[in-house]
């Protein structure tokens, strides 16, 4: 009686529920298809393409290879929709190949987060541009994109005859106005210095660099694309879907792919790739060059256009897929039902709108869009497979278009999903995780709403079920199997698509991923080849690399002039009398309490900082006790240890958890290095001392007392010593050299005692320690002949410089010299300090002590700084950014390059940047982080210095 009364509901349905209409000519269809991939991304991804490629052929190959790709996607949707000409797209086939699970989780994902929030990003977008015309601020702006989603949805509303001719209006003049910009450009060609960045189409060699360019590349590119799925959405409308679903995706993805390929030529004819990478909106800024100052306003109004469009588009398509949901499960049962009057999915159209609406004024449409991408895609490679799985399913099925290239094409295409998987999931592992518990909401979610479907007797594929698309298996009731079958027809597919995709995504994460990076290992940047990872290449680019700089009797002058009295950037302890009383040591005190009191400051275990933790720290400080007039004691470093803001080891962070900055670490202090000690703290475990570098808190341990200057002098600077020229260097207890004593870093003079005659047998050095009652003493150690160390300083030239600074390519970065690291001014002190050149610790004190080359103002364009570079010496020349310093290593092929210490730098995105870690000493051209928002080194550096 069941099947019985399943078996009649299609024909009461077709009898008593309205119908959507079949309105949409091939012309119609086509139009949406064109109307959704040409959004706002066309004129938008310019930049951060620019910013991963650098060369005119890399950047159209790059679309070429985004356009196939969406074609061999495209393919398989068209024998699909074809297929299965049903309201709902990937929906339809997602059921059908795996179960109601996987659809209901599709539908989930795409319309309460991706869908709804692109129409919302379309809208901002769209209200952004109208904002060039009518000037209004961020609630206006959110209002503006919020009457434009409502006033669209209310034509669709009306009926899909006004729907579509809203589309084919839109879609007709975005056509137009790509057509117009690529006439522009190509009338215009070759005036006012066009085409000046089309001299060299490839690099001289296509090498990994290249290929990963293109991939980072591709992420934007394929979501630019997007859109030619869009006409599957409304196949029940379309007059005749055998024949023009297919049509109008094939037909409205090549129209679109020859038009980007033209338009990115028109821009890099008129905007050269490396200043496109900073150009927000390059289209804009190629019209202003061809036409003059209109441009821009003439773009803005081809954006407004291409957004409103697009909008109404996936106004669309969107209410669409809720329909389909809507009609077969029984939760959202309201939303799949048909006005009578206008025969359109009315109240999807409205629960569409509202939702859209609701994330414009929330702010949080980034977030959402990133976290859904990675979920959407895994749903687009299933499809891809759906067309084996079908083809299996249902044999006989009528196939009025079949994929070319079978069985290449679905394979092809679902493999790229995997990659893109893969790819987010490298660059941005957070939010992949945050989109895997999006989708896996959705699925108790889907638990309640089939439990009220088979509880109602709502038949299991009831909109699929019509006489023009059942096919042979189909539609059954899963009530009428065993509970246990039911279950595995409803769950066991889902879950056998999503791994199967799932599996193939981590076998490509792990395939191409970077693979982790110890010290020795090194970054390859973009535009950098092996080649450049070795200091002979740089070396080779100077004439002069052997000749001394500053001979040794100069060099002393110089670090006399720099560590004077009056001067204050690298202080002689000897003549140091800043801190002579009570009131100026309790003013830095309390300086250095300023931080974990005015700031949000997190503990070990991620808790914020209490007050009484501050009052703690300030009573450690024993201020108190600091007498009127302060004689301060000489004393030495023993070994590498931390100078800390407060005394306290334990770390105070601005993030919970981000230990890698410790907010509390002024520095690492070298061993052997002078100090004067100041105070002692109240638990008489830590000194106030003064170094050459700075001051802070020491572990008293770390610190040996020395009676007076001459004991200073004789073991700071001795008159024989080795230099350190390794990254690290273990010095032994013994002459056999098998008991490491310590471990010494780049730039530590060791005094030498004697140095044997034997070829085999170690230095012998003389190593300070803490004694007895705190007070120096000496014994000897041993320091291998077979390693890296010179007798006194090198010479310094720019050969040395270089050489010394690729010693440490790789090594790991350290905040204040934390985890024994080094940051960027560490990095420039340890190599300068191998030839005696005494620099500051931190990097805008490493640059006063050079002489000023130029300064640059913080809006100097990059053109302004590009004579001085030009003329900037290589090997001994400091740039500086805003807390950044670095070396510069010299021109090459156009692109001037630095060796420096980073942290990391950011690529640009469509909406926010990616942050990528390096975290270690690193080759790289001006150009990082270009096309981001954090801006790239050339944009944001300040000065050049000489060291000379």
């Amino acid at each position: 009686m069941q099947e019985t009364l399943i078996k009649s509901l299609p024909h009461e349905r077709k009898q008593e529920a309205p119908r959507l209409k079949r309105d949409l000519k091939l012309f119609d269809a086509t139009a949406l298809v064109i109307g959704c991939i040409i959004g706002a991304g066309i004129f938008r991804v310019a930049s951060p393409v620019a910013g991963v490629l650098s060369y005119p052929g890399l950047v159209l190959a790059a679309w070429v290879i985004g356009g196939l790709i969406s074609m061999a996607g495209a393919l398989c949707y068209a024998e699909l929709g074809a297929a299965f000409p049903k309201s709902g797209g990937d929906y339809v086939y997602l059921t059908k190949s795996y179960g109601r699970l996987t659809g209901f989780l599709f539908g989930w994902t795409k319309l309460f987060i991706e869908r709804t929030g692109t129409i919302a990003i379309l809208g901002f977008v769209f209200s952004e541009y109208l904002g060039f015309f009518t000037q209004y601020g961020p609630a206006g702006s959110k209002t503006a994109a919020s009457l434009a989603i409502l006033a669209l949805t209310a034509c669709n509303i009306v009926g899909i005859h006004t729907a579509k001719n809203v589309q084919n209006f839109f879609s007709s003049l975005k056509v137009l106005a790509l057509a117009a910009i690529i006439l522009a450009g190509a009338i215009f060609w070759g005036k006012s210095g066009a085409g000046v960045n089309l001299a060299h189409w490839f690099p001289e060699t296509i090498n990994g660099s290249s290929w990963m360019g293109i991939g980072m590349a591709l992420v934007f590119i394929l979501w630019t694309y997007g859109g030619w799925t869009e006409s599957v959405y409304v196949a029940e409308e379309i007059e005749n879907p055998a024949r023009d679903l297919p049509r109008s995706i094939i037909l409205g993805l090549a129209l679109v792919t020859a038009l980007y390929l033209a338009v990115n030529l028109m821009y890099m004819a008129y905007v050269p790739l490396a200043e496109m990478a900073g150009k927000k909106l390059a289209a804009a800024e190629m019209m202003t060059r061809a036409i003059g100052g209109w441009g821009a306003a003439a773009i803005s109004a081809v954006v407004i256009l291409s957004t409103f469009g697009a909008l109404n588009g996936y106004i669309l398509t969107s209410s669409r897929i809720l329909f389909a949901i809507g009609r077969e499960h029984k939760l959202f049962t309201e939303l799949g039902k048909i006005n009578v009057r206008t025969s359109t999915p009315v109240r999807a159209l409205l629960f569409n709108a509202a939702w859209a609406v609701a994330l414009v004024w929330t702010g949080t449409l980034d977030s959402i869009v990133t976290y859904s991408t990675v979920v959407i895609s895994i749903f687009y490679a299933m499809t891809g497979l759906s067309v084996f799985i079908l083809r299996a399913k249902f044999p006989d099925a009528p196939r009025p278009f079949k994929v070319w290239g079978y069985p290449f094409t679905p394979l092809v295409f679902t493999a790229a999903m995997i990659a893109f998987i893969a790819s987010v999931w490298i660059g941005s592992p957070r939010d992949t995780g945050w989109g895997f518990l999006l989708l896996a909401a959705g699925v108790p979610l889907y638990a309640v709403s089939n439990k009220l479907t088979l509880k109602s007797k709502m038949p299991a594929f009831a909109g699929m079920t019509h006489k023009s698309t059942c096919h042979s298996g189909e539609g059954r009731n899963p009530g009428s199997l065993s509970q246990n079958m039911a279950w595995l027809r409803h769950w066991i597919p889902a879950f056998a698509g999503m791994t199967v995709v799932l599996l193939g995504s981590v076998a490509a994460f792990f395939l191409f991923r970077p693979a982790p990076m110890t010290p020795a290992e090194k970054f390859l940047a973009p535009h950098v080849t092996e080649a450049m990872q070795k200091a002979d290449f740089w070396i080779a680019q100077i004439p002069d690399a052997t000749i001394p700089i500053l001979s040794s009797e100069e060099l002393r002058a110089w670090n006399q002039i720099a560590s004077g009295e009056s001067n204050s950037i690298i202080p002689d302890l000897s003549q140091f009398r800043a801190f002579s009383n009570r009131a100026t040591l309790t003013k830095v005190l309390e300086e250095d309490l300023r931080g974990p009191r005015e700031n949000k400051l997190f503990t070990r275990n991620k808790m914020l900082l209490a007050e009484e933790e501050i009052k703690k720290l300030s009573d450690m400080q024993n201020k108190n006790s600091i007498p009127l007039e302060i004689s301060p004691r000489y004393g030495i470093v023993v070994n590498d240890t931390s100078l800390r803001a407060l005394p306290t080891s334990e770390p105070l962070t601005e993030k919970p958890g981000d230990l890698e900055f410790d907010e509390l670490q002024n520095t690492r202090a070298r061993a052997f290095t002078s100090v004067l000690v100041l105070h002692t703290s109240t638990d008489g475990g830590w000194f106030y001392v003064q170094s050459p570098d700075m001051h802070g808190w020491v572990g008293v341990s770390h610190v040996a007392l020395i009676p007076n200057e001459r004991g200073l002098k004789s073991l700071s600077d001795p008159e024989r010593f080795l230099t350190v020229l390794s990254d690290r260097l273990i010095v032994y207890s013994d002459p056999e050299c098998a008991t490491p004593f310590t471990e010494l870093r780049m730039g530590t003079r060791i005094t030498l005692i004697s140095a044997a005659d034997s070829r085999t047998s170690p230095f012998k050095v003389l190593i300070p320690i803490r004694g007895s009652g705190g007070l120096v003493d000496v014994i000897p150690a041993y320091v291998k002949k077979s390693d890296d160390v010179c007798l006194g300083f090198l010479p310094y030239t720019r050969e040395h410089v270089l050489r010394q600074a690729f010693k440490l390519l790789g090594t790991p970065y350290g905040w204040g010299g934390l985890w024994n690291g080094r940051d960027c001014s560490s990095f420039i002190q340890d190599v300068f300090a191998t030839m005696g050149v005494c620099l500051p610790r931190n990097s805008k004190n490493q640059a006063e002590a050079g002489n000023l080359l130029i300064e640059f103002s913080e809006k100097a364009s990059n053109s302004e700084k590009e004579p001085a570079l030009n003329e900037t010496p290589a090997g001994i020349s400091l740039l500086r950014l805003k807390g950044h310093i670095m070396l510069y290593l010299g021109k090459f092929e156009g692109r001037h390059y630095v060796i420096h210490n980073s942290s990391g730098y950011n690529t640009g995105g469509l909406f926010r940047d990616t942050p990528h870690k390096l975290n270690r000493v690193v080759v790289s051209d001006l150009g990082l982080s270009k096309g981001s928002r954090k801006k790239s080194l050339e944009e944001r550096l300040l000065s050049i210095h000489v060291i000379s």
